[in-house]
């Protein structure tokens, strides 16, 4: 929760992005998943002579993000983005990013031992370099996540925000575990499948039946 403390004057912030990447042959669904950050806006008290300057309360965020191949600070590029946005909405915080890549073979282990000490409503895991807010994450490690109380629910977040229709269902879907939405996807690709025709016909498979994954896994036993 970046150690920010309680008060009467909360605001709540979300921010959430997803990948979609592709690794040799399996198509790995990341997702970018975001911790509930809770701002107190900072107090300024004013003499009968003259106003105080105005001190902005200092905000870190730590972002850890996958590596995508050797393409480096690819997620930053989208958190800079979005980090002006957030400074623009909250011009009282001064708000600065810990932008931390590891590559997607160590990117579960490194999650798993920064983000082992929470409780069941919100993310409390410090590091080094804070607190965790903002993640990637595969699809398939999101159950594990999720069940863990690593994540955030961000179901009301989404539903305020309004922007649902803005994916395809199947992106949006990705996010969802439970019931819940925990993550929302950046960006994604595009996959295709060639083959020869003479060698499936020969295998007797109809090409129709790729469309499906229980489909290509009968072909793949021809």
């Amino acid at each position: 929760m970046n150690g920010l403390g309680n008060g009467s004057n909360l605001q709540d912030i979300g921010i959430s992005f997803v990948i979609s990447i592709r690794s040799n042959y399996t198509p790995l669904s990341l997702m970018l998943l975001v911790a509930s950050i809770i701002i107190i806006p900072p107090v300024i008290t004013q003499s009968s002579s003259a106003q105080l300057p105005v001190q902005k309360k200092k905000v870190v965020l730590t972002a850890i993000i996958v590596q995508l191949h050797t393409n480096r600070d690819i997620g930053k590029t989208l958190l800079d983005r979005a980090l002006t946005n957030l400074k623009m909405m909250n011009p009282n915080l001064d708000i600065k990013l810990n932008y931390l890549e590891y590559p997607y073979n160590q990117l579960q282990s490194q999650l798993l031992k920064m983000m082992n000490d929470t409780t069941t409503t919100t993310i409390t895991t410090t590091t080094a370099y804070g607190s965790v807010d903002l993640i990637s994450l595969d699809q398939i490690w999101l159950g594990e996540f999720a069940q863990k109380g690593l994540l955030t629910d961000l179901t009301n977040y989404t539903k305020n925000w309004g922007r649902q229709n803005d994916w395809y269902d199947e992106n949006w879907n990705g996010g969802i575990y439970g019931g819940k939405v925990y993550g929302i996807w950046a960006w994604t690709d595009i996959r295709g499948i060639w083959y020869w025709k003479d060698l499936l016909d020969k295998a007797s498979v109809n090409p129709d039946s790729l469309k499906s994954w229980n489909g290509y896994i009968a072909a793949a036993k021809n």
